[in-house]
């Protein structure tokens, strides 16, 4: 439902630029979509999104897909919310030592198992997707808390698991070269010391901790980001735009001119 949802909304912001008038018939049927997934799943006094079995019983399973609702962008600000402080950011529950366990670690049916089942242990797509979950809703420094624990969770030993242990951190399985395990380094990486083009938006985040230097190219110009002693430059074409501390994200435009910005650390 929630993919329905976002292809909805896709085919509204393309109608949005073909001005082809159909974008807010399109608005409309995401909002039908939007609207179903809560009066249909959503249960108000726990605070999260439930699966139905095929006879339309609700099944109490407190599962990771309401952070694929979130990146799917259905769930509307206050359910996002809600999801987030009673459950995501919850030890017992999803903020496990190594987030993101697949099933809630104090639900029934919960199951440590180290085989490929998504039964409880966090996996490497729910950190790749976990991402763009986030930045729908504004919690931009639970990436960089991600980020950090997946990087952590890597170090030792460079190896890309599919899934991994959520009291440890440690890999699970035989799996390496996971795709989007490696594709979430590239992306925690950008999200936390380079530079994101979304849309017609540059986005500059330097959390700290590190002297970095990031360099991204995109047709005919070049970005650099650079974090040294606690300070910041960002460059364009070998023009210095912005400058200032480190622990804050900086969207400009594609000429480097400010947006807005925000904490990310």
């Amino acid at each position: 439902m929630s993919f329905s949802y976002s292809a909805r909304d896709t085919l509204c912001r393309i109608s949005g630029i073909l001005g082809d008038g159909n974008a807010r018939r399109w608005r409309g049927l995401a909002r039908q979509a939007s609207d179903r997934i809560r009066a249909y799943l959503w249960s108000e006094e726990r605070g999260a999104c439930f699966d139905r079995d095929k006879h339309g019983k609700r099944m109490n399973t407190l599962l990771h897909n309401n952070l694929r609702c979130m990146y799917w962008g259905s769930f509307t600000q206050d359910m996002a919310d809600r999801f987030v402080k009673e459950h995501l950011l919850n030890p017992d529950e999803f903020w496990t030592p190594f987030p993101l366990p697949s099933v809630a670690i104090n639900d029934p049916l919960y199951d440590d198992a180290s085989d490929n089942s998504w039964s409880g242990q966090p996996q490497g797509l729910t950190y790749q997707r976990a991402i763009r979950a986030l930045e729908n809703y504004g919690y931009y420094p639970l990436v960089t808390q991600l980020g950090r624990k997946l990087f952590t969770a890597l170090q030792e030993d460079c190896i890309f698991p599919q899934q991994f242990d959520p009291h440890t951190g440690k890999r699970q399985g035989d799996v390496d070269g996971y795709g989007p395990v490696m594709l979430s380094v590239l992306e925690y990486v950008s999200r936390m010391y380079g530079i994101h083009m979304e849309g017609s938006e540059l986005w500059w985040s330097a959390a700290g901790g590190a002297d970095t230097e990031y360099i991204q190219t995109w047709a005919e110009n070049a970005y650099l980001l650079r974090c040294s002693g606690g300070r910041t430059e960002a460059m364009i074409n070998g023009k210095v735009v912005l400058s200032g501390n480190v622990g804050a994200r900086v969207i400009t435009d594609l000429k480097g001119n400010i947006i807005k910005e925000f904490p990310i650390a």
